[in-house]
């Protein structure tokens, strides 16, 4: 490749200078100033005409009742022959698409079969879409047809599908909590005939040591709507402790010409507890009993000791000690 001599490319560089510094090249550049103005003056004039042109609107439906199911396939976009200034037809296409139209189907009848959207209404959703000055020529489809058929309703319990357990040293101080506990589900009657409950989606949380308040989903199978997508899951955790009560073990049904002895005849019942509710636990909401009928038919002096009366607050229990010994005599 050959290259310039230093002295060369002074000399070009010079002669460059001198060139735009002639009335030639000034008057070229007014020239092309002229010719640039001209055209904007005439792209602004040519668009100031009205032309013709295809826009579409992109259409949503909204609010289907949960009772029917929609059988056709429904438009998704209406396309639009629209004339109006080139310079808004311009602004349609920079835009892209002008907003979408909304169908509301909320106050479809239920009881036919079919529901139509016919001209007026479309051209008036659309018309509110458009610039004023815009004249529809033409819509395609012109009108749209909505065909339904009913379906089949069950209310289901909703159960929760999940394993929740709580830290070292708390408790769930109350059940959970569902609300709502029952959603209306909407199938056909043979899905429908085979559902009992409606699960919410798996949900597994260990170590819990504040309370829950979670919005969960629920897990429908296909084909299957929901009155309800979600529920809400309320569990309050709190610190347990222990309280220990001493209890008399009692003998019911025993027959009036017999003495039963029981070694020892009181026992101490460690019970756990969450704090908020320590204070109201007392031996009144407490018995152990060995019945005697069942005492009679066992082949061991030894029994072991359950309790048969507690209140639901109580989380676990232990009994000192753990077995009895008693002896069964007549009643001189």
């Amino acid at each position: 490749m050959m290259e310039l001599k230093p002295q060369n490319k002074e000399e070009i560089q010079t002669k460059a200078r001198e060139f735009f510094k002639t009335t030639r090249w000034k008057n070229f550049l007014i020239f092309l100033v002229f010719v640039a103005i001209a055209f904007v003056f005439w792209t602004l004039q040519y668009f100031q005409q009205r032309f013709e042109a295809n826009v579409y609107i992109p259409v949503y439906y909204t609010e289907i009742p949960e009772e029917i199911i929609v059988t056709n396939q429904l438009p998704e976009k209406i396309d639009i022959e629209v004339l109006d200034k080139g310079t808004i037809l311009l602004n349609y296409f920079l835009r892209k698409t002008p907003e979408p139209i909304e169908i509301n189907l909320k106050d479809i009848p239920l009881k036919r079969k079919t529901y139509t959207v016919n001209s007026p209404i479309l051209y008036k959703l659309i018309q509110e879409r458009l610039m004023s000055s815009s004249e529809i020529k033409s819509i395609s489809p012109e009108k749209i047809e909505i065909e339904y058929s009913p379906l089949a309703q069950k209310e289901l319990p909703i159960k929760l599908d999940g394993d929740l357990s709580p830290a070292p040293g708390y408790v769930f101080s109350d059940t959970l909590t569902l609300f709502p506990e029952k959603v209306m589900v909407y199938g056909d009657s043979k899905t429908l005939d085979s559902l009992t409950f409606m699960p919410t989606i798996p949900i597994e949380k260990k170590d819990i040591n504040q309370d829950l308040d979670l919005l969960l989903d629920l897990s429908a199978p296909q084909h299957v709507r929901l009155s309800e997508k979600k529920v809400r899951l309320t569990l309050h955790v709190e610190e347990y402790t222990e309280k220990t009560l001493e209890l008399p073990v009692t003998c019911p049904n025993l027959p009036a010409d017999r003495i039963i002895r029981f070694f020892p005849s009181t026992v101490e019942v460690r019970v756990q507890v969450g704090l908020s509710h320590y204070a109201e636990i007392n031996n009144s909401d407490f018995r152990i009993d060995l019945d005697y009928h069942k005492l009679a038919l066992s082949n061991s002096a030894i029994y072991r000791l359950e309790l048969s009366k507690f209140p639901p607050e109580i989380l676990n229990y232990y009994i000192v000690p753990a077995t009895i010994e008693f002896l069964i005599e007549e009643k001189i």
